[in-house]
């Protein structure tokens, strides 16, 4: 129903909120919205598939972005990394997994199946962690084959902040200002070709980085 949040959502909510606060607590915080009005966030809050793109900076990206978000974000995830031990974890926030090794195409499936079931889909576009700079990398294909094959609206998102460290867990033990700063969502033109679909993305998160700046 519209308006409606199942126990789960509030209780996977709950966790990421729970997580939010600890990360304020050590360093983390000002996660904000500058460029979104009121009625364009709400629009991508209603009900229908919504392709969450964000830059990629540390493991703990997801845990910044959920708390901001009404919505439940799904997101890829491999089988590998989901450990039984955080199974009722796993249970409500419901991501997306795959075999190791899983091909390209299988991914891209994965997650037009998730939009066109209405879910809202945290994808970096990036494909892989910013670990020696904070310059966006070049984005991988499956990010304008998604959109054009779902025809779900894109919302730009970028994150700042963040610790540059290799090591995963020393983003999450290392204090910091982290930064969050969502954007227009948009929906490709149908006749646009996926490297314009890719260039009009990378210039949208381009101008949230300089906003933040």
């Amino acid at each position: 129903r519209r308006g409606h949040i199942s126990p789960e959502v509030l209780f996977f909510h709950a966790y990421t909120g729970m997580m939010g606060s600890l990360l304020s607590m050590m360093g983390y915080g000002r996660l904000e919205n500058i460029e979104q009005t009121r009625e364009q966030f709400l629009k991508v809050m209603q009900p229908g598939g919504v392709l969450l793109c964000p830059n990629h900076t540390t493991g703990v990206d997801p845990f910044l972005l959920q708390p901001q978000c009404p919505r439940l974000i799904r997101w890829l995830m491999l089988t590998s990394y989901r450990f039984k031990a955080a199974e009722f974890i796993w249970e409500h926030a419901d991501p997306i997994c795959l075999d190791d090794g899983a091909s390209n195409r299988t991914q891209i499936r994965a997650v037009i199946d998730s939009l066109n079931d209405g879910k809202m889909v945290g994808f970096f576009p990036e494909g892989s962690l910013q670990r020696e700079h904070r310059e966006l990398q070049p984005f991988r294909p499956g990010v304008a084959v998604i959109a054009r094959r779902s025809g779900a609206p894109i919302l730009p998102a970028w994150i700042e902040g963040t610790p540059l460290k290799r090591g995963m867990i020393w983003h999450f033990l290392c204090p910091s200002r982290s930064r969050v700063i969502f954007g227009k969502p948009f929906t490709p033109a149908p006749e646009w070709s996926d490297d314009q679909i890719r260039e009009e993305l990378r210039l949208r998160m381009l101008e949230l980085s300089q906003r933040g700046a």
